[in-house]
This record gives structure tokens, C-alpha cells and sequence, in this order.
């Protein structure tokens, strides 16, 4: 029977017997509780190129994870990254695996950084980026009426989507080789002089970025100021002048029950700036145990493509993103869009810094292991380290791959779930900041010792920008290619 590792007697201490390669691409059908099939909460997706693919996913066409940390989304688990949508492919829902609502689970990934493609650094104007100051958020009219469409009024459906499509884009993403987009979003002008927010998982794996125009003018230097996989939110840039930027309301001042629109690409820039309209279904939702982040739920029409589009009130204000929705059969008109009032400080500092700053790491890449499943190998229940950064603390004071952290300040990780078990370590690691120290307890599988370790949190810069406009291979922090960040959520997530 396979658990996900291969059996200590029949292999070197038991290591995982889900790789597919020799970069430990995790099987997606076999790891531990993370069935894919099991799952389908879908994120703003895109329409995926797999034929076969039943999953819907994130403003792409990938499935995609989010991140555990302070801004993080819920998404852990096994596909390949985003909900995008790739042109004449069938939708595949977003499966989840960290947690789950109504029995769908939507999940963070991490993803580590991009290599710079210097050829494009060269040619683009990056005398701006640092000049874009913060993003502004307005106060919704306190006093609305439907009358007229006067200021301070509530708007028309017609008004709101005549104010708000120049505002809105398309976002084309290119594999090395490819004529044709192989997965497509949306996203929302920030600023005149170009800079754009979308999802994180819009852009996972890009080679190479286009945007389009509501007017169909294209931009094929793009650069990447920052992809936040925790919170699922990037920040691009184009040079461009004119632009017509969109206003932002405050999140904070919503109501259940508002009217409200969604504009974006579904399907691709054939159905670009399509606009829907529902309500405000409810606030403050928590799609994942392992997040902190909370989101906006709607019934506006959110579909593949949509992914980094803006939800917008009757005012004309963008008061969320567009990211993601429960597609598990059952269930309709369950979409969540980020609150923009929590994605501000999240962008401003992606604008500043190219990363979220003040997020901590212990610079590992682990598998959680319930109670059952360390059973079969008579390990302990806890988080099983597959890779560790050289450079790390961690590293430094003797954790190596193969070990199974099973205590975090003297709180044990057993659990019968293996969320549970992650979730225990996060909490508590996020409750510390850059340069704090933490104790582990740690198993060792290969001698079957226990030891105590004191760690060092470094800070976390998330995904490094670049510019998209060539062929250049982009790599993630191990040096392999990021075409398959989001496939594999364990691997891939460096803590």
C-alpha cells in the first residue's frame, strides 16, 4: 500500500516515493490526504490547456496553491499554479487541500523567487518604479442614492462598467516556445504610468508577459515588480503614459447585501471585459485554517480568466480582486474576491521593496505527517523536511533533509490531520518576527534520535521581479525551472 513514502525496509529512510523526477515532483493522485479529485474549490481561474483538465482554476489556467502567512490564501496541495485561463481548453477546478469550507478546500502556495532576464532590464524604464507611491483608497459616499448618477451617487451597471473596462486588462501569458497565450487573466490599472495588480497565480510559471488594452493596445515588455504567492497578489509594470487608472475604495465600509460588478477576461481576451453583477454574499470568510487572511464573498459571475480582475461597487471604486470560487458540484455562485483594503500594504510595500517585508521563515520545505501516516513507518507525527536552504540558521544548527520536526516551543505537532499539523507550526511560528528565535524538537529518521534545536526566523522576501519579454528560463530558489511552482505545494514552500 502507498502512503506516500516508500516503506523504510524497501528504500534509504524512507523518503517519499511520490517524485516523479529527481526534483521530488510530488504525485498528485497519491500523496498524503491531497487526492486532487477530492477537491474543488477553484480560484479565478483560467482556462486550462490540459484536455482532460475538470478543475476550474485561479485568473489562469493552472491549478493553484496560496501561501501560509500573514496575507496568505488558503491553497496547499498538489497542481500547477493559478487560476488563469488558457485559450480553447476546458476548465479544471481549483483544488485545495490545506483546509476546506463546505467541504472544498482552497490553498496557499509559496513559491520561491525569479532570475532578473537582464536582456529586458536593459531596455526598460525603471526610473518610475520606485516613484509610484502607495495606493489610495477612497471612502464610499455615506449617503447613496439611486436617483440620478450625480456625485456621490450610486451608479448604473451601464455607468460602473463604462467607468471601470478602460481600467481593466488582460494579461497573456507565454511558455518559452508558444505562438498563442497558454494561460490567460485579468488585471487593474494602479497608476497612468503603468503599474498593474493581478494575481499571483496568474503569472506563475510565465516565460513571457503581454498585456492588452481595453483598446487593444499591447505591452510586450513587462516587468515584474513582485508575485506575493502568500496572499496571491503581483504587481507589474509597463511603459506606458495615459493610462486610465482605477479608483479604490475601502473594503472595510462593505455590506452584505451590496450591490456589486466584476469585470475581467473570462475565457480569454475573446470575452474581455465582461461584466457581471451580483451582491455582497458576506465578509470577512476564511477559506483556509492555515490562513489568517480573510476574503469577500459574492455571487457575481466569477469564471476562469476572471482571475485579477477587480470587484467593483456601485460607486465605481474597485473594492476587491477577483480570485477564486467553489466549483464542487452543488455548489454555485460562490466566488471570493480579495478585500483591497487588506491587499494596500500588501502592494505598497510589493511597490517599495519588490516582496512583503516583516514575514519570517525557517528556510525548510517539509510534508506534514498525521499520526496515521507516521504510523506506517513508526515515525512521530510532525513535519518531515524534504529540503533545507544551505544557507539557512536551520542548516547551521544541524537540520537536515529527512528529519521530522515534531515540536515547535514545546508545542507537538502530532495530529490525526495532516493540516492540522501545519497549521499547529505556522500559528505559531507567525506569532514571532525577523531575527526571533524558536525552539524545535526534531526525530531523526535516519537514527532514530531526538534532538533539540534553537533557530534563527529569517525574513521571508517572497519572489524576486523581473522583467518578462524574452525567453530567458526564470528558476526558482533551487534552481530548477518554475514551471512547476504550483504543482506541487509541499515542495515548493520554503518555511
Amino acid at each position: 500500500m502507498d502512503n506516500g513514502f516508500n516503506n523504510p525496509q524497501n528504500s534509504n529512510n524512507g523518503e517519499f516515493n511520490n517524485r516523479q523526477d529527481n526534483n521530488s515532483n510530488f504525485d498528485n493522485s497519491n500523496s498524503y490526504g491531497y487526492n486532487q479529485s477530492s477537491f474543488n474549490s477553484n480560484t479565478d481561474y483560467s482556462n486550462q490547456s490540459d484536455s482532460n483538465s475538470q478543475y476550474s482554476q485561479y485568473g489562469g489556467n493552472v491549478q493553484y496553491k496560496w501561501n501560509y502567512d500573514d496575507y496568505q490564501k488558503a491553497l496547499n496541495d498538489q497542481k500547477k499554479a493559478a487560476d488563469r485561463s488558457k485559450k480553447r481548453r476546458g476548465l479544471k477546478p481549483f483544488l485545495v487541500t490545506v483546509c476546506s469550507v463546505v467541504g472544498v478546500a482552497i490553498i496557499g502556495l509559496a513559491i520561491v523567487g525569479i532570475s532578473s532576464l537582464a536582456s529586458y532590464n536593459k531596455s526598460f524604464n525603471t526610473s518610475s518604479l520606485s516613484n509610484a507611491g502607495s495606493l489610495v483608497l477612497n471612502s464610499q459616499p455615506s449617503s447613496p442614492s439611486k436617483a440620478t448618477a450625480s456625485s456621490g451617487s450610486e451608479l448604473t451597471v451601464e455607468q460602473v462598467a463604462a467607468k471601470l473596462t478602460p481600467s481593466v486588462v488582460g494579461v497573456e501569458i507565454y511558455s518559452l516556445q508558444s505562438i498563442e497565450p497558454t494561460a490567460e487573466g485579468s488585471g487593474i490599472v494602479m497608476t497612468s504610468d503603468g503599474y498593474i495588480i493581478t494575481n499571483a497565480h496568474v503569472i506563475e510559471g510565465y516565460k513571457k508577459i503581454r498585456i492588452v488594452m481595453s483598446d487593444n493596445k499591447t505591452y510586450d515588455t513587462v516587468k515584474v515588480i513582485g508575485s506575493d504567492t502568500k496572499s496571491d497578489i503581483a504587481v507589474l509594470k509597463v511603459n506606458a503614459a495615459g493610462l486610465t487608472p482605477a479608483v479604490f475604495g475601502d473594503s472595510n465600509q462593505l455590506k452584505v447585501g451590496q450591490a456589486v460588478i466584476a469585470i475581467g477576461n473570462p475565457g480569454g481576451l475573446a470575452l474581455a471585459s465582461t461584466v457581471t453583477n451580483g451582491i455582497i454574499s458576506g465578509l470577512n470568510r476564511t477559506v483556509s485554517s492555515t490562513s489568517n487572511m480573510t476574503y469577500i464573498q459574492t455571487n457575481a459571475l466569477i469564471n476562469p480568466g476572471n482571475s485579477g480582475g477587480p470587484l467593483v461597487n456601485m460607486y465605481g471604486q474597485v473594492i476587491g480582486i477577483n480570485t477564486s470560487k467553489i466549483t464542487e458540484v452543488g455548489y454555485e455562485g460562490i466566488g471570493f474576491a480579495i478585500p483591497i483594503s487588506t491587499a494596500k500594504p500588501i502592494i505598497d510595500s510589493i511597490i517599495k521593496y519588490g516582496y512583503v517585508t516583516g514575514r519570517v521563515k525557517v528556510g525548510i520545505s517539509v510534508y506534514p505527517l498525521s499520526n496515521t501516516q507516521a504510523k506506517w513507518y513508526n515515525y512521530p507525527s510532525g513535519l518531515y523536511v524534504e529540503k533545507i536552504e544551505p544557507t539557512s540558521d536551520a542548516y547551521a544548527k544541524g537540520l537536515r533533509a529527512k528529519d521530522i520536526i515534531t515540536k515547535i516551543n514545546g508545542i507537538s505537532l502530532a495530529s490525526d490531520d495532516s493540516d492540522t499539523v501545519f497549521n499547529t507550526f505556522y500559528k505559531e511560528e507567525s506569532k514571532h518576527k525577523v531575527g526571533d528565535t524558536i525552539n524545535l524538537e526534531v526525530y531523526r529518521t535516519e537514527s532514530g534520535s531526538t534532538f533539540q534545536i534553537s533557530v534563527k526566523l529569517e525574513e521571508d522576501k517572497g519572489d524576486d521581479g523581473t522583467t518578462a519579454g524574452n525567453d530567458n528560463g526564470n528558476q526558482n530558489g533551487n534552481g530548477s525551472e518554475n514551471e512547476d511552482n504550483y504543482s506541487n505545494f509541499w515542495r515548493n514552500f520554503f518555511r
